[in-house]
């Protein structure tokens, strides 16, 4: 919404930024999990970074390559908006980069028999 009164290219460049940028995050909370994200498996997390750098080299390209910026209609935001958009993708994921609790179990749910039970009723 701040960058509405720079006009139409310039919301859409600060919108590209957000989506594609904030998934880095939610890519990196899948790979760990209930875990902190620094406790994520080595092989996911080698992968992880691998595709986050993809991400953010194409969303740099696609800002700050005037080919790419007319294809897409967009135009590179400033530095000021970059700090927005790290602040809103922050906001939005950083509370699950330190991991979450694992949920009790739901004392209403009924567990069915365990197998050795059902090998003492053959």
């Amino acid at each position: 919404l701040m960058a509405l009164p720079s006009g139409d290219a310039y919301a859409r460049g600060a919108g590209i930024a957000v989506v594609t940028m904030g998934s880095i995050p939610l890519m990196w909370s899948e790979i760990a999990g209930e875990r902190a994200w620094w406790k994520a498996r080595a092989a996911g997390r080698f992968r992880i970074l691998a595709i986050s750098v993809v991400i953010a080299a194409s969303v740099a390209a696609i800002m700050y390559v005037p080919s790419f910026a007319s294809m897409f209609s967009i135009e590179p935001i400033g530095a000021r908006d970059w700090i927005a958009v790290a602040t809103v993708i922050v906001l939005a994921t950083g509370w699950r980069a330190p991991g979450v609790r694992p949920k009790e179990k739901d004392a209403t749910v009924r567990q069915g028999p365990k197998v050795s039970e059902l090998d003492k009723t053959r």
